[in-house]
């Protein structure tokens, strides 16, 4: 679950794009993380630049579903391949508060 006050409490999902007709499925991660407002961040590490916000988790994954589909829908119109999923890596630093 995500913890409040501000701090980022990554949750790892895994995201089918749910291509049919014959197509393969993708897999890719979604990162989710809390703003000190209360919003949702839904990050796609495997795709640069798909960062959506949300009221609450699941509306942030949802968004980020549709982004991605949206996304890869416009490499294959324009012939060009689905990025492959990358890892993410998380690591905890502390620094002097």
């Amino acid at each position: 679950m995500l913890r409040s006050r501000g701090r980022a409490a990554p949750l790892r999902i895994r995201y089918d794009s749910g291509m049919k007709n014959g197509k393969r499925r993708l897999s890719y991660t979604v990162v989710l993380s809390r703003e000190t407002d209360g919003r949702i961040i839904a990050e796609v590490p495997g795709v640069p630049g798909c960062l959506v916000y949300g009221r609450t988790a699941k509306e942030a994954v949802r968004r980020a579903t549709s982004a991605l589909n949206f996304h890869l829908e416009s490499l294959r119109e324009l012939g060009l391949p689905a990025p492959k999923q990358v890892a993410p890596v998380a690591v905890q630093v502390q620094v002097a508060g």
